[in-house]
């Protein structure tokens, strides 16, 4: 019924015309969307940063084998020098329970400054690293809001405070997207201490069978100075235009537009601003770039970013796949909508002149038994 109505609405071009217009839309849309959601994994597994951090498990080691030694059996480019400072060694000995008050968790054991989380606990994706607030912090708020207050009276309220908070609801609150089982799963496959300096680990360091290590910093150098590929994870929008948005809101506002984008997209595709094929491809690059996009924010709540072109001190916003075929798609919408305006002129001119030439020889037909 779909491509009927668009053949009547389009004056008769036939079901051939529309399968190749179509065909050449859902490739565009189809190599957009998998090349975007394809790089995005890749840039989870293979790039790092202090808060996303990557695994490495020593099994099956040789002897006299470095941590180093070990991170570059993955990653080769990652010499000493690069990975001294970024190195943890995650304590996999140490589970934990929902219902566990996140900042007592350590009560008779050395502090913990937050946690290596991995997702869905598994522990071969890649890890987030998440700091509890600092009571210290939160006790300073607490006395400029309640001038009054006595120092010990400060002290017992936020600690009646955090103690009401469960690992369970920390989780909740900094990771969103799990679900409540989701959850539960990370806190007691997924979830370890951190502690600071005492998880860093030399890259010199002999590497211990079955220790599981975490990478904190990696990012790959195209063009010295002027490109890199560097993650990031991007919850609020080109240049954090929803920073301040709250997180089911934000949620709502990207689910709408990316609605209302692919809806424009649609009504484009049954007239489309030229029957050049590249106003086609555009509306594809769009349309499978905001899908790239839609399944990021729906399942994670965020989109990865991880093209990143500097010059200098100026750094353009990181970006996607997903983006590019959106921006292009849009800049190449705007160029052919001015050669679609040209050609529907000339196209009334010579329907103009053909109505005339009609006309003419009509009336010279009608004029003819006249004169004989």
């Amino acid at each position: 019924m779909l491509i009927r109505r668009i053949a009547e609405i389009e004056g008769g071009f036939g079901a051939r015309h529309l399968t190749r217009r179509y065909g050449i839309v859902l490739a565009v849309v189809a190599a957009t969307a998998v090349s975007d959601l394809w790089t995005k994994r890749w840039a989870e597994q293979n790039l790092a940063t202090g808060e996303h951090l990557l695994p490495v498990r020593a099994e099956g080691i040789a002897p006299g084998t470095t941590v180093g030694d070990l991170v570059r059996s993955r990653w080769p480019d990652l010499d000493d020098g690069a990975l001294a400072g970024s190195l943890f060694r995650v304590e996999t000995d140490t589970r934990f329970t929902p219902d566990l008050p996140a900042f007592r968790v350590e009560d008779n054991a050395p502090p913990i400054h937050g946690f290596f989380v991995f997702d869905h606990g598994d522990l071969r994706r890649f890890a987030r690293r998440l700091d509890r607030p600092d009571p210290a912090r939160e006790e300073r708020r607490v006395a400029q809001e309640n001038p009054g207050l006595a120092p010990e009276e400060v002290r017992a309220r936020v600690r009646a405070a955090l103690d009401g908070v469960t690992l369970d609801a920390f989780l909740a609150e900094a990771l969103p997207h799990l679900s409540d089982d989701e959850r539960r799963t990370t806190i007691e496959r997924g979830l370890f201490p951190t502690r600071g300096r005492r998880d860093l680990v030399a890259p010199s360091a002999p590497a211990e069978e079955g220790d599981l290590y975490l990478v904190g910093h990696r990012q790959v150098v195209l063009i010295p100075e002027h490109l890199d590929f560097s993650y990031v994870e991007n919850p609020a929008g080109a240049w954090g235009l929803l920073a301040d948005v709250d997180d089911d809101l934000r949620r709502t506002v990207f689910f709408v537009l990316s609605l209302v984008a692919i809806g424009v997209v649609v009504a484009l595709l049954v007239r489309p601003p030229s029957e050049h094929p590249l106003p086609l491809i555009a509306l594809g690059g769009i349309l499978g770039g905001a899908i790239g996009n839609v399944v990021d924010r729906l399942s994670a709540h965020y989109v990865v970013d991880f093209i990143h072109m500097y010059w200098g001190d100026y750094h353009w916003p990181r970006y996607n796949i997903a983006d590019i075929g959106i921006t292009v798609g849009v800049i190449v919408l705007l160029l052919t909508s001015g050669s679609r305006k040209k050609t529907d002129r000339a196209t009334r001119n010579r329907e103009t002149s053909a109505d005339l030439n009609r006309q003419g020889q009509a009336s010279l037909r009608a004029d003819a038994p006249a004169r004989s």
